[in-house]
């Protein structure tokens, strides 16, 4: 199976990244996670974004999930430096800007 990086918008409004797949007529994501916007720390700094496990409440051991179709409003292939962000982070590699990404 050729798993590739998707985005997923979900009919419940959340966007979700995973390692994407069609399997048995569902969307099989591996290792799922969110991308967050957060505010800056600073008084008129720029925002940040943030990858959060999905879904939030998840054993850290969750490595997959199945969506059904209807489930899915539509996917999207996320900009290359998200992706690359993605990767180092389940590939357990340290990224150029740490601060910025939260695993947990």
């Amino acid at each position: 199976m050729n798993m590739k990086v998707l985005g997923i918008k979900l009919v419940t409004g959340e966007e979700i990244f995973g390692q994407c797949v069609v399997a048995d007529g569902r969307l099989k994501i591996s290792n799922p996670v969110q991308l967050r916007m957060m505010p800056s720390k600073i008084q008129g700094g720029e925002p940040s974004m943030a990858f959060i496990p999905f879904p939030q409440m998840a054993d850290e051991n969750f490595v997959e999930m199945y969506i059904e179709p209807l489930h899915i409003v539509y996917q999207f292939v996320p900009y290359k430096d998200l992706i690359t962000e993605y990767n180092n982070l389940v590939s357990g590699q340290t990224t150029s800007a740490p601060q910025q990404i939260i695993t947990g």
